[in-house]
């Protein structure tokens, strides 16, 4: 009814707005952007522009292209308050209301429409560029005229604006020479809004296809030494553009030698600018350096802390003083850089004290409810201090009690990420963790624990690292913890009882199991003590054989992780005479060693898949350069369709665990390849093979009584997992002697 009844009459006021503007009537900045925006709607409409086509041409050249170019109000804003230049600049809110933007929305969508837009983009296109009468051809030759220069302005937004839908154009032959004959000359411009264009419209074809590939030839180097040295412009805004367009050419450089050479002066002049500007975008562009530098920037990595400290400060300041946005996302970005810091220089451990002492403030302040907003982005630097430090220092403990007080107050929504530093605090300063009893580090462990099991109202996938903290801290503590080891396992056993999904199932049993390693005979009596040891090892071994419905995988333990834990506890029953175990385990014999071939069998098979998949990918790597794309924009959807259909292709393949996915709802990721245990250097091949060669020599007549009582099968079975352990015995040996 729109369509049919108003849109023509709302078109034809909109363009009476547009035509009264292009002859020089005032309108409002927020007036020319709704009737700029109506008018770019109404094209992409079929039948609309049918309505309109006569008449786009006019559009673009006496509305669109006059609003992309530079203007008095740009030229006063330049003049009198170039921070402000750069602020408007880069706010995404200004973006909303501002005509500027809606003619770049305008062009870009009109130029990129299936059919029709390959002949608005040849007109444009040979307006702004043609030799002689294109404008940058006209300001090539006379480029001190003022009133050319703010035309040419507008000529590189569109340009710049317009990059992508060049690259896939009958343009494309043609974007190398004419970055060489119309934008390296602006970086020598005397127009300081000239010169910062450049900078923007040579990042928007860094990864532009050059003559010598990708990153690399005479072009793209002289592009890329333009943006260093725009770097020590005289002018503000040219010289955040030129700091904001370095994070592109870093990124798609094939090498970055000549910029190591510059390192000092280039991280001094960026440091300079920070100090002059709030802007996200030049924290980003140092993280990019640091990342794609990596141990090169050792030596400056405790000046690099120490500007984003400073950084980070004055942000969080102008966040309290009520430029929030700004504020906020400069911060983050802060933290992020010092992240990839502390990332790079991990092979220098000797350089994190003198980090930690300028650092520190910052993660005591945070790990609180002012920190609510970045406490992920604090606690990898948590985690960073926590693991690559020659130890961690008492400073560092004093944050322990403060993530505890964060995750019962407010942060449990963060258990996952507290967990990493969390396991950092147990696994590399275990003793402190035992001995000290102000704070009772062991004693915060269950009662965080008790709060995410029974309190904290939240689907189970959320507290999946609770226990993932009780495993860590019983795999880590060997003969520390007999006196907290009962209340753990109430805690799992308790928990078991009402547990719905089969990830949480397997994790809970994983704390028994890793207690039946860490203990076997003070945890068998503790689940004796309180009637839990018949009723848990046959819902353990229920969980081992059950399938899914298909009957082809495993329903439980599906990962390596789960069926080695679950092997090491089972087989550490066998360390303890027949005379220890329980009369229900000791007739059960026969099931316990069919139950631990079960799981080494899989376990087997699960490594040599992943050997499999890990020599063929190594095999197939792609390379980054993706297929020409088609010589124009008729046949861009199409590849688009193609790409989304591949990815539809490896998504449907794709899946968290292996197998079916058949009644697999309740199945969670769990990823522990960030985590390493001391049970990681326990073979469970070789350890079965070597407590049941123990009990063979030790109890000969209980290793032939329950001989006796397995099938052929298993004996068959049990032989085979005995020789795999001798092979995985040499295997050890090899990898010890590299």
């Amino acid at each position: 009814m729109f369509h049919n009844e108003c849109a023509t009459n709302f078109l034809e006021a909109h363009l009476l707005l547009l035509s009264n503007f292009a002859q020089g009537q005032y309108m409002t900045s927020r007036v020319v952007n709704l009737a700029v925006q109506f008018v770019g709607h109404a094209v992409q409409i079929p039948a609309m522009h049918k309505l309109v086509k006569g008449q786009v041409n006019d559009i673009l050249l006496h509305v669109i292209f006059p609003l992309l170019c530079f203007n008095d109000e740009d030229a006063t804003l330049w003049a009198e308050d170039p921070q402000e230049y750069v602020r408007k600049g880069y706010d995404i809110i200004e973006d909303l209301y501002s005509p500027r933007t809606a003619a770049v929305n305008f062009l870009t969508e009109l130029c990129a429409k299936k059919k029709i837009g390959k002949q608005y983009l040849q007109m444009f296109i040979t307006f702004l560029a043609a030799n002689q009468t294109g404008i940058l051809s006209k300001h090539a030759s006379m480029p001190g005229d003022g009133p050319l220069a703010r035309q040419t302005d507008g000529a590189m937004l569109a340009i710049g604006s317009l990059s992508e839908i060049l690259k896939r154009s009958i343009f494309k032959g043609d974007l190398e020479n004419m970055l060489k004959m119309y934008i390296v000359p602006e970086f020598q411009s005397q127009f300081g809004f000239l010169r910062a264009k450049a900078c923007w419209v040579s990042q928007q074809f860094a990864d532009l296809k050059f003559t010598d590939g990708k990153g690399d030839g005479p072009t793209f180097r002289m592009l890329f030494e333009c943006i260093v040295r725009a770097l020590q412009d005289p002018e503000l805004p040219v010289r955040v553009d030129a700091v904001v367009a370095l994070r592109t050419f870093v990124d798609e450089a094939s090498t970055l030698d000549f910029l190591k050479e510059i390192l000092p002066h280039l991280l001094d002049e960026l440091f300079k600018l920070m100090d002059e500007v709030d802007n996200e975008d030049l924290v980003f562009t140092l993280e990019t350096i640091v990342e794609n530098l990596g141990e090169e920037i050792a030596p400056y990595a405790l000046g690099l802390c120490t500007s984003l400290s400073n950084a980070f400060w004055k942000c969080i300041q102008s966040e309290d003083e009520g430029e929030d946005e700004i504020g906020a996302m400069a911060a983050v970005g802060c933290l992020r850089a010092i992240a990839t810091i502390l990332e790079s220089v991990n092979a220098l451990p000797h350089l994190y004290p003198a980090m930690e002492e300028i650092l520190f403030p910052i993660m005591s302040k945070l790990i609180s409810t002012e920190g609510q907003d970045v406490l992920e982005e604090v606690l990898d630097i948590v985690s960073y201090f926590t693991y690559f430090t020659p130890e961690i220092s008492p400073r560092m403990w004093e944050l322990w009690p403060q993530m505890i007080v964060a995750m019962n107050d407010w942060a449990m929504d963060y258990f996952e990420n507290m967990l990493i530093p969390m396991d950092n605090y147990v696994s590399r300063g275990t003793e402190r963790f035992l001995t000290c009893k102000d704070p009772d580090y062991v004693g915060s462990v269950a009662a965080l624990v008790h709060k995410a099991f029974f309190e904290y109202e939240a689907d189970e996938s959320e507290i999946v690292p609770a226990p993932k903290l009780l495993c860590a801290v019983i795999q880590n503590c060997k003969g520390g913890i007999d006196d907290y080891l009962e209340q753990y396992l109430l805690l799992s056993l308790r928990k078991l009882q009402g547990a719905e999904s089969v990830t949480m199932k397997d994790l809970l049993v994983e704390v028994v199991a890793s207690a039946l390693f860490y203990n076997p005979a003070l945890t068998l009596q503790l689940l004796q003590k309180h009637d839990a040891l018949h009723q848990f090892f046959d819902l353990w071994f229920h969980n081992i054989f059950a399938t899914n419905k298909k009957g082809t995988n495993s329903r439980h333990f599906r990962r390596e992780y789960d069926k080695h834990v679950c092997v090491l506890g089972l087989a550490s029953l066998y360390t303890l005479p027949s005379s220890a175990l329980p009369a229900e385990l000791q007739a059960g014999e026969p099931r316990l060693i069919s139950g631990i071939l079960k799981l080494l069998l899989d376990l087997k098979g699960l490594r040599e898949k992943r050997i499999q998949e890990e020599a063929e990918s190594s095999e197939e790597e792609e390379s980054d350069d993706e297929a020409e794309d088609n010589e124009d924009l008729e046949e861009e959807d199409d590849e688009e369709d193609e790409y989304l259909a591949k990815l539809a292709k490896k998504a449907h393949g794709f899946s968290w665990v292996d197998g079916d996915d058949d009644e697999d709802e309740d199945l969670f990721y769990v990823d522990d390849d960030e985590f390493s245990t001391p049970l990681d250097k326990v073979d469970p091949f070789v350890f079965f093979s070597d407590v049941l060669g123990a009990c063979k020599t030790q109890e000969p007549s209980r290793f032939q009584a329950l001989a006796s009582h397995l099938e052929p099968q298993t004996l068959q079975l049990l032989d085979g997992a005995l020789q795999h352990a001798e092979v995985r015995r040499q295997e050890i040996a090899k990898e010890v002697k590299k």
